[in-house]
């Protein structure tokens, strides 16, 4: 290994040498008092294509950019001079394999040693006290890292995809963990946040498919978007009552976690926050919350029963979409309206009681609750929306009150096992493909005041009787309406309100009773 003193010993060497194999080495001790000479170190470094191995002296400052891209660069030896590490000054020097960090430092810049990707120990002395955002970013070698106790923050991405990372120590001097800190550090098993911190935000931990526990300390009043989502080994979370809400997706496909206690300090939780929590199966939902989230429990597959508070007033869209397992929901008297697909997809839902509280049901709100056997419909309810209860194949009795004046497309597509129906005075508009796919239906009544009925509404092949109470206009009845029952539509319009009848389900003649 050449050893060089000055940089225009180096340059001469350079200069007067051949062409070296990459496999040369160069250390290179230098006295470097200003930018302009570490520019030109830097340039000369460049062209050099040689590995090269820095002793930076006395210098007092490594400035923004110093040796980015050098990728030749092996080791660096900071000295004691050095109070700050610029922004970017070793970003992309992929060859570095350790730094230590004189204690004289007190600051390290952003992206500092960003994608320095064979970096696999760093040692951060007392003396620093802020590391930048990106400072370690894309490290993905480093194992380890201690950060002093003289940080009060971890800025954003600072150690955001260290792959290799395993363990972290937390100082009890942070207050606070920005967004995506250790986004993507994949092999980082367990992290113990202190009890000085008091925001986690977004993205913080996101991706930390490794990640099995965490205690949640609490000093922390908000739980940020994704802090936790897509950590697929977290089996245990630890929230304190003095966590205020749960944001969007914090906890989004955490696949492993099992069972969640919600303290009686939250009062919201966000949209998705465990959507796709595959493996949750009790959950406890204290009296404080008041707001629940859009598809905050959507497709938690071994979620079995949920009790809603009376704090509650509305379960939003999606909210329980695609929960197989879920057999007992209890909807409180506060809740007044249920969102569209709130409970979609959940097959082992037998019986549920909506009360009286409640005044819109969405669309496809009980869609595909395969064993939904009874419901009642409120009279507070003014609309059954599109889809509704389409796929409810073992619904078997259905009254629908006299609040209700509309009825949405496929709101009752293929509930097979439906006997039979009868539409109240109050109903005026019945949509497309409305009860299509009824094959149990023996006779239906519609109401005196329905005075449209949409494409396939009754595509019931079944019926033998049909009662209407009032009289509907041609142009409001769809010439499809009435589609598998034969000669219905035209006997209907020829004579008016009255009961029709026919032999059997084949039959194509009906006669006016």
């Amino acid at each position: 290994m050449e050893e060089f003193n000055s940089i225009k010993d180096l340059q001469d060497y350079l200069s007067g040498s051949p062409k070296n194999t990459p496999k040369t080495a160069y250390k290179v001790k230098l006295e470097i008092n200003n930018t302009a000479d570490i520019k030109k170190l830097k340039k000369m470094l460049d062209e050099a294509e040689k590995y090269i191995s820095l002793d930076l002296s006395e210098i007092t400052e490594i400035p923004k950019g110093a040796f980015e891209y050098l990728h030749y660069l092996t080791s660096v030896t900071i000295p004691n001079s050095v109070t700050s590490i610029g922004e970017s000054a070793f970003i992309a020097c992929n060859l570095i394999t350790g730094v230590t960090i004189p204690d004289s430092v007190t600051s390290i810049g952003a992206s500092a040693f960003e994608a320095c990707e064979s970096l696999k120990s760093v040692t951060i002395p007392d003396s620093v006290t802020s590391i930048g955002k990106q400072a370690f970013y894309r490290c993905e070698s480093l194992k380890s890292v201690t950060i002093p106790d003289s940080v009060t923050s971890i800025e954003k991405l600072a150690f955001c995809n260290c792959k290799s990372l395993t363990s972290v120590t937390i100082p009890n001097s942070v207050t606070s963990i920005g967004k995506h800190a250790f986004y993507m550090c994949e092999s980082l098993k367990s992290v113990i946040i202190p009890d000085s911190v008091i925001s986690i935000e977004e993205h913080a931990f996101e991706e930390c498919t490794s990640l099995t526990s965490v205690i949640i300390p609490n000093s922390v009043t908000s739980i940020g978007t994704n802090v936790f989502a897509h950590c697929y080994s977290l089996a245990s979370v630890t929230i304190p009552n003095s966590v205020i809400s749960i944001e969007e997706a914090a906890f989004l496909t955490c696949t492993k976690l099992k069972s969640i206690t919600i303290p009686n300090s939250v009062t919201s939780i966000g949209r998705c926050a465990f959507c796709r929590c595959s493996s949750l199966a009790s959950v406890t939902i204290p009296d404080s919350v008041i707001s629940i989230g859009e598809g905050a429990f959507e497709e938690c597959k071994k979620l079995a029963g949920i009790i809603l508070p009376d704090s509650v007033n509305s379960i939003e869209t999606a909210t329980f979409r695609s929960c197989k397992s879920l057999a007992s929901v209890t909807i409180p008297n506060s809740v007044t309206s249920i969102g569209g697909e709130a409970f979609s997809g959940c097959a082992k839902l037998k019986n549920i009681t909506i009360p009286d509280s409640v005044t819109s049901i969405g669309e496809g709100a009980f869609c595909d609750c395969d064993n939904l056997a009874n419901i009642t419909i409120p009279d507070s309810v003014t609309r059954i929306g599109d889809t509704t209860f389409s796929g409810c194949t073992k619904l078997k009795s259905l009254t629908i009150p006299n609040s209700v004046t509309s009825i949405g497309e496929k709101a009752f597509l293929s509930c097979i096992n439906l006997k039979s129906l009868t539409i109240p005075d109050s109903v005026t508009s019945i949509g497309e493909r409305a009860f299509a796919g009824c094959t149990g239906f023996a006779g239906i009544t519609i109401g005196k005041k329905v005075s449209r009925i949409g494409n396939s509404a009754f595509d019931c092949t079944g019926i033998t009787s049909v009662t209407f109470l009032g009289a509907i206009a041609s142009g409001k009845l769809h010439k499809d309406a009435l589609k598998g029952l034969g000669d219905l539509h035209g006997k209907y319009l020829a004579g008016g309100s009255g009961t029709y009848t026919r032999e059997s389900g084949t039959s194509k003649k009906w006669t006016r009773q």
